[in-house]
Formats: structure tokens, C-alpha cells, sequence
């Protein structure tokens, strides 16, 4: 499937990353697939990593807690705490890599997410914003392949969405 509207921007004047992407479907289909574990568990994770919510707790105040499984036994915890949702139009939420016990790890930065859903005619549209404290974080989540693994993902979304 071409993909009808990609861009993936990095921006050192504010220490974000942007994201922008169209599919066919419509926002409800994207809403489900960014807010019910089940289908989140069958598009987060890039190929050959299985992603498996521990727990989903979509309010503001609330988490998703998640690891991500590799085909070596490597396993990556993840938990978003979210800041603001606003039914079918928004998502944000605090991001970071933690420990299987939800505790953050040191050495790799939080960020902030916020997830913009919007609708045209028969294409949906999400618009992502990653904020990070400073320039260098943002750097090393690029370094640590994450264009390619959420490019990835998001190819994973594109062929989710037109089932749900």
C-alpha cells in the first residue's frame, strides 16, 4: 500500500520530532488502534519484536504499561503516563523506558507525546509531536534506530486499521 502523507522531522530549535502520516480509514479506526491493547499489541512493536500490554489504563492520570519482545530473548519495558485525552483528537503522554516493575531506567530521557487525530473525507490523519528536554536526547533515541523502528510500526498501523 503507498503511503499517502509521511513526514518524519527532527527539530533541534525545540527538541522535537514530528511525525506526520495519512491513511486510508477513518479516526476512529486510528482512536482504536492507539487506545485498546489489543490492537496496540498488533502494530507497536516493529517486526521482529512482539509487543504485550501488561496494563491499560486510558484516563488522564492513567498508564499503558508495555514491553516489547525480541526473537533473541531481549525484552524492553515501556509505561506512558497520560497528560490529556480528549476523545477521538488527542493523546498525550509522558514516555519512558523502564524496569518490568514500571520503574523508569537511568540513563534514557523521558518524553512527551502528543498524538493529533484529525479526518478528511476518507483519510485519516495523525500528527505526533515528541518532545525531549534537550537536543541530545532526541539524538540518542535516533541513534538508537527509533525513525526506523516507528516507521516500521506505523506500517504495521497502516495494515491494522482497514480490519478494525
Amino acid at each position: 500500500m503507498d503511503k499517502l502523507n509521511f513526514e518524519f522531522t527532527a527539530n533541534q530549535s525545540d527538541n522535537t520530532v514530528v511525525v506526520n502520516r495519512a491513511f486510508k480509514g477513518s479516526v476512529l479506526q486510528l482512536w482504536r488502534a492507539w487506545t485498546e491493547a489489543e490492537y496496540l499489541d498488533c502494530w507497536w512493536a516493529p517486526h521482529p519484536f512482539v509487543n504485550k500490554t501488561k496494563n491499560l489504563d486510558l484516563k488522564e492520570g492513567g498508564n499503558w504499561f508495555y514491553s516489547m519482545s525480541g526473537p533473541e530473548g531481549q525484552e524492553f519495558w515501556g509505561k506512558a503516563v497520560f497528560k490529556k485525552i480528549v476523545d477521538q483528537h488527542e493523546i498525550q503522554w509522558e514516555d519512558a523506558f523502564c524496569d518490568e516493575t514500571g520503574t523508569p531506567v537511568e540513563g534514557f530521557a523521558k518524553s512527551l507525546w502528543t498524538i493529533r487525530f484529525s479526518q478528511k473525507e476518507d483519510v485519516a490523519y495523525l500528527a505526533i509531536t515528541i518532545a525531549h528536554e534537550k537536543w541530545e536526547d532526541v539524538e540518542a533515541n535516533i541513534n538508537m534506530g527509533f525513525k526506523e523502528g516507528f516507521c516500521t510500526a506505523l506500517d504495521n498501523l497502516e495494515k491494522l486499521i482497514l480490519t478494525i
